[in-house]
């Protein structure tokens, strides 16, 4: 079987002050394709209640689910589909219930999909300066490295 695999690239620099920064849009769970997506993201108009939201994100190798802030939650209408589970964050042990989405994550040549994900939302009393906290479970959808000088690249086929 011939052929080539086109791999999606971000690449960047560590801050010191916020980590390994990336852009991700959040979309409730739903039948998604890129392109459906891509349509609803180049229309121009927000819709109401919001269908996707644009947020910042960090890459964390120390968090195995991706996490998400509370006005995420709130924002999109995104309802539990279970118990809470304990976590432990920078600020200390918190409750969080899982939630099912859909992520966008947009390259810096190309946009990659994670259709139908878990994750958890952070504590409602949550601050911090992220709102999207992009785990292993993303992680390992691609190949990410770092250098000794900061650069980083993270792709995924």
């Amino acid at each position: 079987m011939g052929g080539s695999c086109h791999m999606a690239r971000h690449e960047g620099r560590f801050d010191a002050q916020v980590g390994v920064g990336f852009a991700v849009i959040v979309f409730p769970q739903g039948r998604y394709t890129l392109e459906t997506l891509t349509c609803i993201l180049g229309d121009g108009r927000p819709p109401t209640p919001p269908v996707g939201m644009y947020c910042t994100g960090r890459l964390d190798t120390g968090t195995t689910i991706t996490l998400i802030a509370p006005q995420i939650v709130r924002a999109l209408h995104l309802s539990p589909i279970g118990e809470p589970r304990d976590i432990i964050v920078a600020t200390g042990v918190g409750s969080a219930y899982p939630y099912r989405v859909a992520l966008v994550l947009p390259f810096d040549d190309d946009m990659r999909l994670v259709p139908d994900i878990e994750v958890l939302g952070l504590p409602k009393d949550w601050r911090g300066n992220f709102t999207v906290l992009l785990g292993l479970d993303i992680l390992r959808l691609g190949t990410f490295t770092m250098s000794g000088d900061g650069r980083f690249t993270f792709e995924i086929p």
